[in-house]
């Protein structure tokens, strides 16, 4: 049964069945405690549980007394543990490998400040919800289940609870009194980086990972904060077309507040005018040190623990380029724990996953539900995806095999994507396929004789769940998040004929993200991030240390496979169709738009872009310098105005 998407945002009732747990901090010890149980309940789904000290040999920062660490119970110094989680198995056999590489990245950062509490708790509490919902999966009416499962099977998540390990036990902001927020190599000198065992062990995982979308968690104030956040520029980032709607998004997952920022919890802006500018944050280091050209991140040369060595700071061009919101989750660095909400002891509701407006504390309320639901989120948006929803469900064979007439009509969603710019169903005639089997891997097909079906309402391609507008008047548009959006028919004759094809949903999403924004600094530079480039640049590739990143513009669903009148699809999640590595000489690098028949009332110019870049660039160029010389002819005016009134 294939899974439907839906997502509980906003106001339901908790059944009277449900018991409600209060949300309590977790200290030092009890999250390496919690962080081993993961490893022992869920051995299949930890790609990775270490430390920084055993992982990089980075040293440690200082005496955590009675923290048990290697499950041993010995005193030991304090140690940054991490975990990452994937679906996937953690067999080691070559298969198993190529899908997990390729498979989108998040970090999330807990703790950078000691003293601010609410974000180890909270990562914790996101990965107990995503692997016990694993371990023990709903009944197949429950989409909220089914929807985090998704998230598991198709992304590796890695969380380090707390980076300031001394700190957290020590409930102090800084390490050995350094702040690790100002310890990273952006903008500062190259004896001030690198000082803290927190910042290099964030370095050492970003020098490890091709990380898309991240999270830092601090507290103080309320803020979604993103791009620029250091002097040296003033507020726009070259991927502002992105980061503004990203974060408008990220404002709605995690929930209304109390009146004031349009009515929700969290503001959402520019680091710098929201929360102030730094030199030395990790935020614009994450974001823009392997591509800034402009030497203000020089690589660092510190002395504290012996020093670390300065090629550890010195980055490729595909390393970094993550976008690293700052999210400050309360006025208070440590809430009072009555503020934290709480949590369903009966997992089969998941009510506390929904927004409510109600005090914080009450229910599904609280810091620690607004915050995962702020992660899932985040990892919600690393790539985009298509969703069949399967009407056919109480028909299919437990071959996984159904009657070719329940393919009259079908219906799928868009996920991880702020905005659809296009979708459609596509039909592409199978040939040429080995054993005869379903294919999983889409960019396998041959799209050069495909059939393009529109979507019944085209007026519908639009907004998804994270960017719609609220309707108060209509309830039920508040509780879903996936319903089968979008609808198109095949005609009777296709389906009756006993010639082979495979159905694929298609989606292209987010193309406005890849505009250049003139107000940014620096002026004319396109977008740098992963993000961006991955869904908006065909044939776009990034690789560090065995993981790999693959651009498309068109994305697809599993395949549905006909053949003689009997339908069967790919044993994978919807929509995991990972490319091949490398050393697989038969890998097809992307699908292009020329390849894919279009209906010419919906077309698009993407099938120019190619040949249009370089006159585009020159159109940008000139737009730039004609932008120069108004800027130049008004000052003149300015001062010549100047002079007549000094002269009068």
């Amino acid at each position: 049964m294939l899974p439907l998407l839906l997502l509980y945002l906003l106001t339901v009732t908790a059944t009277n069945q449900d018991h409600f747990t209060k949300y309590k901090y977790l200290d030092y010890n009890q999250i390496i405690t919690k962080l081993h149980s993961f490893q022992t309940q869920h051995p299949n789904q930890i790609y990775e549980l270490d430390n920084v000290q055993s992982k990089y040999n980075v040293n440690t920062p200082g005496t955590c007394s009675n923290a048990a660490s290697d499950m041993s119970g010995i005193i030991t110094p304090c140690k940054q543990w991490y975990v990452t989680i994937t679906g996937n198995t953690k067999t080691k056999d070559n298969q198993s490998q190529k899908q997990t590489s390729s498979l989108p990245e998040v970090f999330f950062s807990g703790s950078v400040h000691g003293n601010e509490r609410v974000g180890p708790t909270t990562t914790m509490e996101c990965l107990d919800l995503l692997l016990n919902n694993n371990k023990s999966p709903l009944n197949n009416n429950n989409v909220n289940s089914k929807w985090l499962l998704r998230l598991l099977h198709t992304r590796l998540i890695t969380v380090m609870p707390t980076a300031n390990a001394l700190g957290y036990y020590q409930n102090v902001r800084e390490e050995n009194d350094v702040d690790p927020n100002r310890d990273f190599p952006w903008g500062v000198q190259s004896n001030e980086c690198m000082r803290t065992t927190a910042a290099r062990a964030i370095n050492e995982l970003y020098r490890d990972h091709l990380f898309r979308l991240a999270i830092t968690f601090h507290g103080g104030m309320r803020a979604i904060a993103y791009e620029w956040g250091s002097p040296n520029y003033k507020d726009k980032s070259p991927d502002n077309q992105a980061l503004q709607p990203l974060g408008k998004g990220a404002q709605q997952a995690a929930g209304q507040g109390d009146g004031k920022n349009d009515g929700y919890y969290y503001p959402a802006s520019w680091l710098n005018p929201l929360v102030y500018p730094v030199k030395g944050g990790m935020e614009d280091w994450a974001y823009a040190a392997s591509f800034d050209k402009t030497g203000y991140n020089k690589p660092c040369v510190p002395t504290e623990y012996n020093g670390y060595p300065k090629e550890k700071t010195m980055y490729t061009k595909d390393q970094l380029r993550t976008f690293n919101f700052l999210v400050e989750t309360a006025e208070d660095k440590t809430p009072n724990e009555e503020t934290l909400g709480s949590k369903s002891n009966n997992l089969n509701s998941l009510e506390f996953l929904n927004e409510t407006n109600a005090a914080d504390g009450e229910q599904t309320g609280g810091h620690i539900p607004r915050n995962v639901r702020l992660m899932l989120y985040m990892i919600d948006m690393a790539e985009p995806y298509i969703e069949w929803y399967d009407t056919t469900n109480s028909n299919t064979a437990s071959n996984g095999k159904i009657d070719i007439a329940s393919l009259s009509t079908l219906r799928w969603d868009v996920g991880g994507a702020l905005q659809v710019d296009d979708t459609a169903l596509f039909l592409i005639p199978w040939l040429n396929m080995k054993n005869n089997e379903c294919p999983i891997n889409i960019y396998d097909l041959d799209f050069s004789n495909t059939q393009r079906i529109n979507v019944q309402d085209m007026h519908q391609i639009g907004d998804t769940i994270w960017t719609r507008k609220e309707n108060k008047e209509n309830e039920e548009n508040k509780l879903v998040h996936f319903v089968g959006k979008y609808t198109a028919c095949i005609e009777k004759n296709v389906l009756n004929d006993k010639s082979s094809f495979i159905i694929v949903a298609g989606a292209k999403v987010d193309q406005s993200w890849a505009d250049i924004d003139y107000e940014a600094e620096p002026n004319g530079m396109e977008p740098q991030s992963h993000l961006v480039q991955s869904r908006t640049r065909d044939g776009y590739k990034a690789s560090n240390n065995g993981h790999v990143i693959h651009g498309h513009v068109w994305w697809y669903s599993t395949p549905k496979c006909v053949r003689n009148g009997i339908v069967s699809t790919s044993n994978v999640i919807n929509g995991d169709n990972r490319e091949h590595d490398d050393d697989d000489a038969n890998w097809k690098t992307d699908i292009t738009e020329a390849e894919l028949p279009v209906d010419s009332r919906y077309n698009t110019i993407d099938k120019y872009t190619a040949a249009t870049k370089e006159y585009q660039r020159l159109v940008n160029l000139n737009i730039m310098n004609q932008l120069a010389k108004e800027k130049v002819k008004k000052k003149k005016e300015q001062d010549e105005n100047s002079m007549l009134r000094k002269q009068n």
